[in-house]
């Protein structure tokens, strides 16, 4: 039981948190899915792999063994003279590297491919994320446990991991850098912090190999080195007199700026090899604007803006206010680093950046943790109520965030083109809305590129609307004889069909102009319906639907979005229910509209 016996809340809760991703990342099976490990910036990141050891051709002069049916499973760029290039720095290729050898001496004896693409390399990947979540959470808790409370490093702990976008990039975007740069910082921080108590070698050589590999994956990572000067400074007299014991221990300080050095030569040599030189750009078109940096978009906008997907992290910047009374030792280090990283990040170009919330802000949370900490701290020694109100709100606002990375990986929540109305739009829903398209505002990436924010919103005009509640039917109506008064949605009448496949038919005349359809009825059964929309014409048109857009009391709302094709026109078009499996369902309230959508350009 030695185990349980110093700081056993913060050991625990770091087990239940391993044990929470490890059971989601199996929940999801993503090593059998296509382009769910191996996608989007993976592709660059991991691509120096399978190019170095198993193609011997960094210079992708044979890229076509990496043609697939969707595109390319490496991510190449090309310069002005067709020279062939990965994009991304190989930081992330070297921290990934063992556990690739390992799937590559296996997939064969396993029967697999030994492409570098199949289940075994992509099972790889998820093992080296899972490992290095392990490592975050020893290495960042045995930092905070050096300053705060048992309860409170406890607590700390549950918010980042599973309050934050952080849950998101260790569960289903679980080979992207960011939580790798976690590991990193961790590890660096801590490193640091016994080297300047106590200076040893051992302890110089982490310095410099997490912090070269942290400046590796991602550059502007630099900035957190200042943390070695800054640490535990609180004045110009204790800064000179950091700067005079690492001249005293210079040896040391050279074993860390070496090491540093020997991690960022492959990216170096690769340059080199590449270009003929050891220094070059290769992001291109890419940069900074940092006239013009978007602090309040980076944050707060709908499209993707840190506090609107990772809320919980607002208890950390509460937090710095506390610092000074319960960790001064971060007085200047903490503040300096937030401030400094989050111009920079926001100065990006994309400052959105692509994923699920600004996933920029993870590579923070290491040094957030401690005014996090430093707010729990102040929350649990207050009375009984302030300790029951913290504990409620962390906990409601872990579920919102699973909630939220449940909604994103069902694509729910889009990576790059939420807005306001599509974010309320899909607030609270389990499944993806047809209409959710129609509030979307993409932005324009060539604008962008030049530091302008121009996104494409729906004008949508309504040619035509007409709602049917069946309330005012004449005994005329083929709708007539189905009429009841026991089951409706609204009003007082709703029909009520005992088996019919094929209910509900209506023609109606399209008006000029029309480029879209939206039909919806509010549907009482257990049975699964489809709205259907029929046309002819020189191209016959057919749409189908049984997508539920929401529920109220025992009701769903069926609906179906039908765009018309590009250039051709129909006088007519049919709706009808298709009851495909003759059960028996009551129908209230259907609605029509015609639109006519176009794309406006609107700069921000």
């Amino acid at each position: 039981m030695g185990f349980l016996k110093t700081n056993s809340l913060t050991k625990i809760t770091g087990a239940f948190i391993l044990l929470a991703i490890v059971f989601t990342i199996i929940s999801q099976e993503k090593w059998n899915k296509d382009n769910a490990v191996i996608s989007s910036d993976v592709r660059g990141y991991y691509a120096y792999l399978p190019a170095l050891f198993i193609h011997n051709d960094l210079k992708f002069e044979n890229h076509e063994v990496y043609k697939i049916e969707r595109g390319y499973e490496v991510w190449v760029m090309k310069d002005k003279n067709g020279t062939k290039y990965i994009k991304f720095t190989c930081g992330m290729s070297i921290m990934c590297a063992p556990f690739f050898l390992v799937s590559h001496a296996l997939a064969e004896p396993l029967g697999e491919k030994a492409d570098g693409f199949s289940s075994p390399y992509k099972i790889g990947l998820i093992v080296s994320s899972i490992f290095y979540l392990f490592i975050s959470i020893l290495f960042l808790s045995k930092f905070l446990l050096l300053y705060f409370e048992d309860r409170a490093v406890s607590i700390c702990l549950l918010i980042l991991f599973l309050g934050t976008n952080l849950f998101e990039f260790e569960t289903g975007l679980l080979a992207q850098s960011h939580a790798y740069s976690f590991a990193l910082l961790s590890v660096f921080m801590y490193s640091s912090v016994k080297w300047l108590d106590t200076p040893r070698f051992k302890w110089a050589i982490w310095i410099g190999i997490t912090g070269g590999l942290m400046f590796l994956i991602r550059p502007i990572d630099i900035l957190f080195l200042s943390f070695i000067l800054l640490f535990n400074v609180n004045s110009f007299k204790g800064l000179i007199g950091r700067f005079k014991l690492i001249w005293n221990y210079k040896k040391q300080a050279f074993v860390f700026l070496g090491l540093f050095l020997l991690m960022i030569s492959p990216q170096l040599l690769y340059f080199k090899h590449i270009f003929g030189s050891f220094i070059y750009y290769s992001y291109t078109k890419e940069g900074f604007f940092f006239l013009h940096p978007h602090l309040f978009d980076s944050v707060f906008s709908y499209r993707n803006g840190w506090l609107v997907y990772s809320p919980i992290m607002l208890l950390s910047l509460v937090g710095f206010f506390f610092i000074k009374r319960y960790s001064k030792q971060f007085t200047w280090f903490s503040p300096f680093a937030f401030l400094m990283y989050f111009y920079v990040i926001s100065s990006w170009w994309c400052w959105w950046y692509v994923g699920f919330g600004n996933r920029a802000f993870i590579n923070l949370y290491p040094i957030l943790a401690v005014p996090l900490c430093a707010f729990i701290s102040f929350a649990l020694s207050k009375k009984i109520a302030v300790k029951v109100g913290l504990n409620v709100l962390v906990l409601t606002l872990i579920v919102f965030n699973v909630f939220q990375t449940y909604q994103y990986e069902k694509g729910i929540i889009h990576w790059g083109w939420m807005s306001k109305d599509s974010y309320w739009h899909s607030f609270g829903r389990t499944e993806h809305s047809q209409l959710a398209g129609l509030y979307f505002e993409p932005p324009h990436l060539e604008k962008a590129l030049l530091g302008r924010d121009v996104v494409s919103v729906s004008a949508i005009d309504t040619l035509y609307s007409c709602i049917n509640g069946f309330e005012k039917l004449s005994p005329e109506s083929s709708y007539f004889p189905f009429v009841q008064k026991k089951e409706f949605f609204k009003g007082n009448k709703a029909l009520f069909f005992g088996g019919q496949p094929f209910a509900m038919q209506k023609t109606f005349n399209v008006p000029k102009g029309a480029n879209s359809v939206y039909i919806s009825a509010w549907v009482k059964t257990d049975s699964e319906l489809r709205i259907v929309l029929t046309g002819e014409g020189a191209v016959a048109f057919y749409k189908a639907s049984d997508q539920i857009e929401k529920s109220q009391g025992g009701w769903k709302k069926l609906h179906l979005l039908a765009k018309l094709p590009k250039g051709l026109t129909y006088e007519t078009l049919k709706y009808y229910v298709w009851n495909q499996e003759k059960g028996s369902y009551h129908i209230d309230n259907i609605e029509l509209h015609c639109f006519a959508i176009s794309v406006e350009y609107i700069e921000r």
